[in-house]
């Protein structure tokens, strides 16, 4: 059983086109006077619907807060997939769309859902994997070659299959393989791969006297076998990253305390054993 992966990424992560959605409106109320105003736009709320690639490379945080000084109006920003944005527009729940997929926007343009569409940005994307390298795709210039040599070489790929910017372009690559790229269905991945998989989830508890902790724990979906849980008041990158490989690996870090506890009943079955706590 191969545990070895490629996945196809965003490298950049930027959305490339901006759309701007019809009943947005643009009029604004101007002063002339020597010293620069805010315009007052008649109605100031405006909705972007943009990647969440965008949002989660911190660009929205630079360029929103300059827009709404220089503009007036004021920007909620809604991140989801490529799909869903231009579902949004389409269906006229946002003003704005920032977005990377050129042949499924096209549409909206066609049909009158957008007004005015702009590229601003372009992507370059990637494809990634283990330094063994299997499929043997190191220095590969061709992304339909080197989709086509992980499909020979009998590799897994992992797809997002969210119906994002970055699954519709890898998607468009695979189709000009001869390779039907739909491969096993998630559940049958997670069976199939059940002995290696972990799950994990970082969650707030509040106590009595209203102090937040966060609590990290690990689950190995195999067996449904709580192997890890982990507490701190103050949670960093460390911290996750130590615990984290401590709850994989079994191998506690020797600030953490080792203690005993109940386990409650659950829906699934969960094994009672000595898991390790710490409270930083």
């Amino acid at each position: 059983m191969k545990k070895i992966f490629y996945l196809f990424i965003n490298l950049l992560i930027f959305a490339g086109v901006l759309l701007a959605i019809t009943g947005c409106s643009s009029n604004t109320e101007t002063e002339t006077s020597s010293t620069p105003t805010t315009p007052t736009p008649d109605n100031p709320e405006v909705i972007l619907a943009t990647t969440t690639s965008t949002q989660d490379s911190g660009l929205l945080d630079v360029l929103v807060p300059m827009f709404e000084e220089q503009t007036g109006y004021h920007v909620k920003t809604v991140a989801v997939g490529t799909g869903a944005a231009l579902a949004m527009g389409e269906q006229g729940e946002a003003d704005v769309l920032l977005v990377h997929a050129p042949t499924s926007e096209l549409p909206l343009m066609e049909n009158g859902d957008c007004i005015s569409r702009k590229l601003v940005m372009h992507n370059d994307f990637v494809i990634v994997g283990p330094p063994s390298d299997p499929a043997g795709i190191s220095g590969t210039s061709d992304a339909v070659a080197a989709l086509k040599a992980i499909a020979d070489s009998e590799s897994i790929f992992i797809s997002r299959g969210d119906d994002s910017g970055t699954n519709k372009m890898e998607l468009s690559l695979w189709s000009k393989t001869s390779v039907d790229p739909s491969g096993q269905s998630w559940s049958t991945f997670l069976r199939n791969h059940a002995p290696h998989i972990a799950a994990m989830d970082l969650f707030v508890v509040p106590t009595i006297g209203f102090v937040q902790l966060y609590v990290l724990v690990i689950v190995r979906l195999a067996r449904r076998e709580l192997v890890w849980i982990n507490v701190t008041r103050h949670p960093t990158a460390e911290w996750i990253n130590t615990a984290a490989r401590a709850g994989v690996y079994r191998k506690p870090h020797p600030s953490m305390i080792w203690a005993k506890f109940p386990v409650p009943a659950m829906k699934f079955p969960v094994r009672p054993k000595i898991i390790p706590c710490s409270f930083g």
